[in-house]
Protein backbone atom coordinates (compact mmCIF):
# COMPACT_ATOMS: atom_id res chain seq x y z
CA UNK A 1 0.00 0.00 0.00
CA UNK A 2 1.52 3.10 -1.25
CA UNK A 3 1.96 5.93 1.59
CA UNK A 4 -0.27 8.70 0.84
CA UNK A 5 0.13 12.14 2.46
CA UNK A 6 -2.60 13.18 4.73
CA UNK A 7 -3.48 17.10 4.06
CA UNK A 8 -5.10 19.28 6.82
CA UNK A 9 -7.69 21.40 6.64
CA UNK A 10 -7.08 25.04 7.28
CA UNK A 11 -8.67 24.79 10.86
CA UNK A 12 -6.31 22.11 11.25
CA UNK A 13 -3.12 23.69 10.41
CA UNK A 14 -4.01 26.82 12.54
CA UNK A 15 -4.83 24.83 16.01
CA UNK A 16 -1.59 22.86 15.14
CA UNK A 17 0.46 25.85 14.78
CA UNK A 18 -1.09 27.37 17.88
CA UNK A 19 -0.62 23.84 19.38
CA UNK A 20 3.20 23.99 17.87
CA UNK A 21 3.42 27.96 20.00
CA UNK A 22 2.11 26.70 23.48
CA UNK A 23 4.90 24.02 23.20
CA UNK A 24 7.49 26.13 21.97
CA UNK A 25 7.16 28.29 24.68
CA UNK A 26 6.27 25.62 27.41
CA UNK A 27 9.71 23.87 25.85
CA UNK A 28 11.52 27.48 26.98
CA UNK A 29 10.25 27.63 30.21
CA UNK A 30 10.99 24.71 31.18
CA UNK A 31 14.53 25.68 30.29
CA UNK A 32 14.71 28.08 32.00
CA UNK A 33 13.35 26.76 35.26
CA UNK A 34 15.85 23.64 34.55
CA UNK A 35 18.95 26.63 34.70
CA UNK A 36 17.60 28.72 37.39
CA UNK A 37 15.39 26.61 39.71
CA UNK A 38 16.28 28.32 43.24
CA UNK A 39 15.50 31.09 41.17
CA UNK A 40 12.07 30.23 40.03
CA UNK A 41 10.98 28.72 43.34
CA UNK A 42 11.45 31.87 45.06
CA UNK A 43 9.26 33.49 42.17
CA UNK A 44 6.56 30.77 42.86
CA UNK A 45 6.78 31.57 46.33
CA UNK A 46 6.74 35.07 45.99
CA UNK A 47 3.52 34.56 43.85
CA UNK A 48 1.90 32.49 46.70
CA UNK A 49 2.65 34.63 49.36
CA UNK A 50 1.20 37.35 47.26
CA UNK A 51 -1.97 35.61 46.86
CA UNK A 52 -2.34 34.76 50.48
CA UNK A 53 -2.05 38.09 51.39
CA UNK A 54 -4.43 39.13 49.42
CA UNK A 55 -6.85 36.61 50.34
CA UNK A 56 -6.52 37.63 53.98
CA UNK A 57 -7.08 41.47 53.39
CA UNK A 58 -10.07 40.45 51.52
CA UNK A 59 -10.90 38.47 54.66
CA UNK A 60 -10.23 41.07 56.88
CA UNK A 61 -11.19 43.98 54.73
CA UNK A 62 -14.91 44.53 55.98
CA UNK A 63 -13.64 44.03 60.30
CA UNK A 64 -10.87 46.43 59.03
CA UNK A 65 -13.03 49.17 57.29
CA UNK A 66 -15.25 48.84 60.84
CA UNK A 67 -12.33 49.49 62.86
CA UNK A 68 -11.17 52.06 61.14
CA UNK A 69 -14.50 54.59 60.82
CA UNK A 70 -15.18 53.71 64.94
CA UNK A 71 -11.67 54.73 65.30
CA UNK A 72 -12.53 58.10 63.23
CA UNK A 73 -15.54 58.63 65.22
CA UNK A 74 -13.37 58.59 68.34
CA UNK A 75 -10.98 60.59 67.13
CA UNK A 76 -13.16 63.05 65.70
CA UNK A 77 -14.78 63.48 69.37
CA UNK A 78 -10.98 64.22 70.53
CA UNK A 79 -10.74 60.74 72.21
CA UNK A 80 -8.69 58.99 70.23
CA UNK A 81 -7.15 55.12 71.59
CA UNK A 82 -3.64 54.88 72.30
CA UNK A 83 -3.34 58.44 71.74
CA UNK A 84 -2.75 61.12 74.72
CA UNK A 85 -5.21 63.80 73.04
CA UNK A 86 -4.90 67.31 73.89
CA UNK A 87 -8.38 68.78 75.38
CA UNK A 88 -10.10 71.89 74.78
CA UNK A 89 -11.81 73.12 78.20
CA UNK A 90 -14.25 76.83 77.92
CA UNK A 91 -14.61 78.60 80.35
CA UNK A 92 -18.38 78.21 81.46
CA UNK A 93 -19.91 80.80 83.97
CA UNK A 94 -23.13 79.86 85.65
CA UNK A 95 -25.23 83.07 86.37
CA UNK A 96 -28.03 83.65 89.49
CA UNK A 97 -29.77 86.95 89.43
CA UNK A 98 -33.34 87.63 91.37
CA UNK A 99 -35.75 90.35 92.21
CA UNK A 100 -34.29 91.69 95.28
CA UNK A 101 -30.53 92.52 93.70
CA UNK A 102 -28.77 89.54 94.48
CA UNK A 103 -26.39 88.12 92.42
CA UNK A 104 -23.98 85.30 92.44
CA UNK A 105 -21.43 84.57 89.18
CA UNK A 106 -19.86 80.88 89.81
CA UNK A 107 -17.18 79.90 86.85
CA UNK A 108 -15.29 76.69 85.72
CA UNK A 109 -13.61 75.18 82.84
CA UNK A 110 -16.10 72.21 82.67
CA UNK A 111 -19.45 71.51 82.43
CA UNK A 112 -22.04 72.62 85.31
CA UNK A 113 -24.16 69.37 86.27
CA UNK A 114 -27.33 71.47 85.06
CA UNK A 115 -26.69 73.15 81.80
CA UNK A 116 -30.66 74.68 81.10
CA UNK A 117 -31.65 78.16 81.28
CA UNK A 118 -34.20 78.39 83.82
CA UNK A 119 -36.56 80.84 86.06
CA UNK A 120 -37.58 80.09 89.05
CA UNK A 121 -40.64 81.54 90.41
CA UNK A 122 -42.13 81.42 94.58
CA UNK A 123 -45.12 83.28 95.48
CA UNK A 124 -45.78 85.49 98.75
CA UNK A 125 -46.10 83.49 101.78
CA UNK A 126 -49.99 83.05 103.10
CA UNK A 127 -50.97 81.85 106.30
CA UNK A 128 -52.76 78.44 106.36
CA UNK A 129 -54.98 77.26 109.26
CA UNK A 130 -52.89 75.58 111.12
CA UNK A 131 -50.55 78.56 112.10
CA UNK A 132 -48.36 77.35 109.15
CA UNK A 133 -47.56 79.18 106.14
CA UNK A 134 -47.37 77.69 102.25
CA UNK A 135 -45.87 78.94 98.75
CA UNK A 136 -45.94 77.73 95.51
CA UNK A 137 -42.43 77.47 93.71
CA UNK A 138 -42.47 76.85 90.03
CA UNK A 139 -39.87 76.27 87.89
CA UNK A 140 -39.60 77.43 83.66
CA UNK A 141 -37.25 76.99 81.54
CA UNK A 142 -36.09 79.93 79.23
CA UNK A 143 -36.23 79.51 75.26
CA UNK A 144 -33.14 80.37 73.45
CA UNK A 145 -34.70 82.47 71.09
CA UNK A 146 -36.21 84.55 73.57
CA UNK A 147 -32.64 85.31 75.40
CA UNK A 148 -30.49 85.24 72.17
CA UNK A 149 -31.70 89.04 70.93
CA UNK A 150 -29.74 90.47 73.70
CA UNK A 151 -26.82 90.45 76.24
CA UNK A 152 -27.87 88.29 79.56
CA UNK A 153 -28.27 91.41 82.02
CA UNK A 154 -30.33 93.15 79.70
CA UNK A 155 -32.85 90.14 79.42
CA UNK A 156 -32.05 89.07 83.12
CA UNK A 157 -33.49 92.53 83.88
CA UNK A 158 -36.32 91.76 81.46
CA UNK A 159 -37.42 88.51 83.15
CA UNK A 160 -37.11 89.86 86.74
CA UNK A 161 -39.95 92.24 85.71
CA UNK A 162 -42.16 89.71 85.41
CA UNK A 163 -44.15 89.39 88.98
CA UNK A 164 -46.35 86.58 88.62
CA UNK A 165 -46.52 83.34 87.38
CA UNK A 166 -48.94 83.88 85.47
CA UNK A 167 -47.04 86.10 83.10
CA UNK A 168 -44.21 83.37 82.96
CA UNK A 169 -46.48 80.80 81.77
CA UNK A 170 -47.39 83.52 78.52
CA UNK A 171 -43.60 83.41 77.81
CA UNK A 172 -41.91 80.17 78.87
CA UNK A 173 -45.40 77.81 78.58
CA UNK A 174 -45.97 75.24 81.65
CA UNK A 175 -43.76 75.23 84.28
CA UNK A 176 -41.29 72.31 83.99
CA UNK A 177 -41.78 71.42 88.01
CA UNK A 178 -44.49 72.71 90.62
CA UNK A 179 -44.49 72.15 94.46
CA UNK A 180 -46.06 73.64 97.69
CA UNK A 181 -43.90 74.60 100.54
CA UNK A 182 -44.59 74.90 104.26
CA UNK A 183 -42.83 76.36 107.24
CA UNK A 184 -43.65 77.82 110.11
CA UNK A 185 -39.85 79.24 111.04
CA UNK A 186 -40.04 82.19 108.41
CA UNK A 187 -38.08 85.23 109.47
CA UNK A 188 -39.78 89.15 108.76
CA UNK A 189 -37.84 89.72 105.98
CA UNK A 190 -39.71 86.48 104.77
CA UNK A 191 -43.13 87.05 105.89
CA UNK A 192 -42.65 90.92 103.97
CA UNK A 193 -41.28 89.67 100.34
CA UNK A 194 -43.80 89.75 97.54
CA UNK A 195 -43.43 87.20 94.96
CA UNK A 196 -39.31 86.02 94.93
CA UNK A 197 -38.25 85.52 90.90
CA UNK A 198 -34.77 84.19 90.37
CA UNK A 199 -32.99 83.73 87.38
CA UNK A 200 -30.35 81.27 86.25
CA UNK A 201 -28.28 82.04 83.34
CA UNK A 202 -25.39 79.58 81.50
CA UNK A 203 -22.63 80.84 79.16
CA UNK A 204 -19.80 79.56 77.44
CA UNK A 205 -16.77 81.78 76.10
CA UNK A 206 -15.07 81.27 72.65
CA UNK A 207 -11.98 83.27 73.76
CA UNK A 208 -10.77 82.01 77.13
CA UNK A 209 -9.40 78.42 76.69
CA UNK A 210 -7.48 75.99 78.48
CA UNK A 211 -5.90 73.19 76.98
CA UNK A 212 -5.10 70.24 79.41
CA UNK A 213 -3.40 66.90 78.57
CA UNK A 214 -5.59 63.80 78.73
CA UNK A 215 -4.74 61.39 81.79
CA UNK A 216 -3.00 57.68 80.80
CA UNK A 217 -6.33 56.43 82.72
CA UNK A 218 -9.08 58.15 80.60
CA UNK A 219 -7.17 56.86 77.49
CA UNK A 220 -6.81 53.72 78.80
CA UNK A 221 -10.53 53.70 79.56
CA UNK A 222 -11.71 55.28 76.17
CA UNK A 223 -9.31 52.45 74.04
CA UNK A 224 -10.78 50.11 76.03
CA UNK A 225 -14.59 51.84 75.00
CA UNK A 226 -13.04 51.86 71.63
CA UNK A 227 -12.68 48.22 71.56
CA UNK A 228 -15.71 47.47 73.27
CA UNK A 229 -17.70 49.52 70.50
CA UNK A 230 -15.79 48.37 67.47
CA UNK A 231 -16.52 44.49 68.84
CA UNK A 232 -19.95 45.21 69.04
CA UNK A 233 -20.34 47.32 65.60
CA UNK A 234 -18.31 44.47 63.51
CA UNK A 235 -20.78 41.46 64.57
CA UNK A 236 -22.91 43.32 61.65
CA UNK A 237 -20.31 42.38 59.06
CA UNK A 238 -19.75 39.45 60.66
CA UNK A 239 -23.37 38.46 60.32
CA UNK A 240 -23.37 38.85 57.08
CA UNK A 241 -20.54 37.49 55.78
CA UNK A 242 -21.17 33.95 57.61
CA UNK A 243 -24.81 34.31 56.44
CA UNK A 244 -24.31 35.21 52.71
CA UNK A 245 -21.11 33.98 51.74
CA UNK A 246 -19.00 30.64 51.90
CA UNK A 247 -16.53 30.45 55.40
CA UNK A 248 -12.66 31.10 54.46
CA UNK A 249 -11.01 28.51 54.72
CA UNK A 250 -7.29 29.47 54.54
CA UNK A 251 -6.06 26.08 54.57
CA UNK A 252 -7.74 24.69 51.38
CA UNK A 253 -7.22 28.04 49.52
CA UNK A 254 -3.27 27.77 49.61
CA UNK A 255 -3.11 24.19 49.19
CA UNK A 256 -4.89 25.20 45.64
CA UNK A 257 -2.30 27.60 45.20
CA UNK A 258 0.92 24.98 45.73
CA UNK A 259 -1.29 23.35 43.02
CA UNK A 260 -1.01 26.26 40.64
CA UNK A 261 2.75 27.14 41.44
CA UNK A 262 4.32 24.40 43.28
CA UNK A 263 8.04 24.22 44.01
CA UNK A 264 10.01 22.81 40.98
CA UNK A 265 12.72 20.24 41.39
CA UNK A 266 15.17 19.20 38.41
CA UNK A 267 14.26 15.80 38.35
CA UNK A 268 11.09 16.37 37.15
CA UNK A 269 11.53 19.12 35.50
CA UNK A 270 14.10 17.37 33.16
CA UNK A 271 11.27 14.70 32.48
CA UNK A 272 8.90 17.27 31.53
CA UNK A 273 11.34 18.84 28.89
CA UNK A 274 11.94 15.27 27.41
CA UNK A 275 8.12 14.87 26.83
CA UNK A 276 6.89 18.26 25.64
CA UNK A 277 10.18 18.12 23.22
CA UNK A 278 9.62 14.88 22.03
CA UNK A 279 5.78 15.93 21.52
CA UNK A 280 7.36 19.17 19.29
CA UNK A 281 9.43 17.22 17.50
CA UNK A 282 6.76 14.92 16.28
CA UNK A 283 4.64 17.82 15.21
CA UNK A 284 7.41 19.46 13.32
CA UNK A 285 7.91 16.62 11.49
CA UNK A 286 4.71 15.29 10.46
Amino acid sequence: MDNKEIKLTKEQLVAKEKMLSKLKSEIERLKYELEHPKLTNFKRATIRGSKMSLQIAKMLAPYILTAGITFGIFSALDLTPFVIDDSKKYLRTKKELDNQGNIHIEEQYENFDEMKNMITYASAWKKDNDDFYSRTVETYVINENYIINGTSEEVIAKLLTKSNSASLTDIFGAPISQKNEKRNDLTIDELTNKEYIQATIYSKSDDDVIVIKETINDNLGWTLAWFLATYVVELVPHYFINRFTSPYNLGDYYERIYDEYPNVYVDGLRKRLVIKQSNYDRLTRE
